[in-house]
């Protein structure tokens, strides 16, 4: 029987992170497009609500806000719960691999670290799946007249901002989770993949900071400083394509070194 061509072998490969990939960003998609304005920019850039304010519409608002909002359909319930399942089985085989035995088996795919830097999404997973209502679209011409807008009780006001530095808090943190599981996982050390994962943790964290400090400060519009959103886009950029290369580096493992050089060819030594 002839060999399989070299070529076939790469496509045949590079095939299968594609579920892995598409799949954990489906929560980071599905967070972007609850948003209520037109347009990828401006649904990237929507706010938390550190300064929100509380409304009091009227009967005939009350009936065109409704209309704004809608029930999350099925297709968009079914494919939280593949994104929370994925994560949670991605987080599971990572401690997994972390604590189990030592394998040598270079022909073994490395885990999925993709889902668990996607876990700060789970809460927006929760609130998907759990009450299912997504504002469409804000069309706030269609109000009449102008809606009374008042302050918060300083009890609301502390739970609001709260919620909004827990959020914050999670954004930078908890993706770290994927390093230090990367770190312990044999060969146990600072290698090229808590290295990789560093960066985009890095770039994360940096940029959360950044983002909630302009949060709390008070921003005028959705995009903020010119200056900071141009940054923010070209993180964005940066950060999709390592997120692409490290969907390919986790089942060609060959490519680190490939890539990256001989500082990736670590020896893996089982005790």
């Amino acid at each position: 029987m002839a060999a399989e061509p070299e070529l076939l072998k790469v496509i045949r490969r590079i095939q299968y992170p594609i579920p892995q990939f598409a799949l954990g960003s489906l929560p980071a998609i599905a967070t972007v497009g609850t948003t209520p304005y037109d347009g990828l920019l401006a649904k990237i850039m929507w706010p938390v609500g550190h300064h929100a304010k509380k409304i009091e519409p009227d009967e005939e608002q009350k009936i065109v806000i409704n209309n704004w909002v809608s029930e999350a359909s099925l297709l968009d319930r079914l494919s939280s719960i593949v994104s929370a399942y994925y994560i949670l089985v991605g987080i599971f085989a990572g401690i997994t691999k972390a604590a189990g035995p030592c394998m040598t088996d270079n022909s073994l795919q490395d885990w999925p670290y993709i889902p668990l830097l996607l876990i700060w999404t789970l809460p927006a997973i929760y609130v998907r799946i759990m009450k299912g209502r997504v504002v469409n679209k804000v069309l706030s011409e269609n109000l009449k007249n102008k809606i009374t807008v008042k302050n918060y009780t300083s009890g609301e006001i502390i739970t609001i901002r709260a919620h909004a530095a827990i959020t914050a808090l999670a954004s930078i943190a908890l993706p770290w989770l994927a390093v230090i599981i990367a770190y312990f996982t044999r060969p146990v050390g600072f290698f090229c993949r808590s290295k990789y994962l560093t960066v985009i943790c890095s770039i994360w964290s940096f940029n959360s900071i950044i983002a909630y400090i302009c949060h709390v400060k008070g921003e005028k519009n959705e995009y903020g400083h010119w200056l900071i959103h141009t940054w923010f886009c070209v993180c964005g950029v940066a950060v999709t394509v390592a997120l692409i290369l490290l969907s390919l580096l986790a089942n060609i493992k060959s490519w680190w070194i490939d890539i990256f050089g001989d500082v990736c060819n670590v020896p893996l030594v089982c005790e």
